[in-house]
C-alpha cells in the first residue's frame, strides 16, 4: 500500500473491494493514508446491484425509482471512505471484486436529492472514475507511468512521386489511389508530426 499511495497524485483514491462470505471489506488509500472498512453483507445484495443495472437501462423509469436502487449501494460502498478520504480527493481508481465488476460506480448517487435525471448527484459529477483489476497490476501500471514517460512512438508520412491529387480526379478515383498508396493521404504529415511532438517520439515524413 504504501509503494501505491507514493506513486498516486494528491488528488487521486484508490478504493478496493473483497467480498467474503458475510462482509465486504472496503480498503481506501490516498497520498495522506489509508483506511479499512468492514460493512455487514447484504443477504440481498445481489439483486441490488442486478435491480440498480436495471434502472440504468430503463429510463422511463421515474428518478425516485433510480434513486433508491442507487443510494443504498453509493451508501454502503463508498460513503463513509469518501467522508474520510476528504474534498480534495478528485480522481477514484476502483479495484472491484466478484459482483462489484458489474457496477457502473459512476452512474451511483450521492444522495436523494433532486427530481430529473439531470438534477441527480451522479457520483461521476464529482470524481473522474476508472478502474483496475487489481493493486498489483494498478502499481505496475503507475510504475510505467513514471519511468516511461518515455512514451515510444515512431510515425510514417511518406511522400510519393506522383501528380495524382487535382480537382479533375473525382472522390472515387481519389479514395482509390489513398488506398493502393499511389497517394499521399491528406493531413497525414501534419498528424504525425503533432503526435510525435506530444508522445515525444520521431515522424518520419519522407
Amino acid at each position: 500500500p504504501a509503494t501505491i499511495r507514493a506513486k498516486i497524485g494528491a488528488e487521486t483514491a484508490i478504493v478496493e473491494y473483497a467480498i467474503t462470505e458475510d462482509y465486504i471489506f472496503i480498503w481506501a488509500l490516498s497520498r495522506k493514508g489509508q483506511q479499512m472498512y468492514r460493512m455487514d453483507l447484504p443477504p440481498d445484495f445481489e439483486e441490488q446491484i442486478g435491480a440498480f443495472r436495471d434502472k440504468v437501462y430503463q429510463t422511463e423509469s421515474a428518478p425516485t425509482a433510480y434513486q433508491n436502487a442507487a443510494y443504498p449501494l453509493y451508501d454502503l460502498l463508498l460513503k463513509t471512505a469518501l467522508e474520510d478520504l476528504g474534498e480534495g480527493i478528485k480522481e477514484l481508481i476502483i479495484i472491484p471484486d466478484g459482483s462489484l465488476v458489474l457496477l457502473p460506480f459512476e452512474a451511483l448517487v450521492q444522495n436523494t436529492e433532486g427530481s430529473t435525471y439531470r438534477d441527480l448527484a451522479y457520483l461521476i459529477k464529482d470524481y473522474t472514475i476508472s478502474y483496475a483489476y487489481s493493486a498489483s497490476v494498478l502499481l505496475e501500471q503507475l510504475e510505467k507511468e513514471v519511468k516511461g514517460q518515455a512514451q515510444v512512438f515512431g510515425g510514417f508520412a511518406a511522400s510519393y512521386e506522383i501528380d495524382a491529387w487535382q480537382p479533375a480526379y473525382d472522390q472515387q478515383m481519389v479514395s482509390q489511389l489513398v488506398r493502393s498508396g499511389e497517394l499521399p493521404l491528406p493531413g497525414a504529415r501534419l498528424e504525425v508530426s503533432q503526435i510525435a511532438e506530444t508522445m515525444n517520439g520521431e515522424a518520419f515524413l519522407d
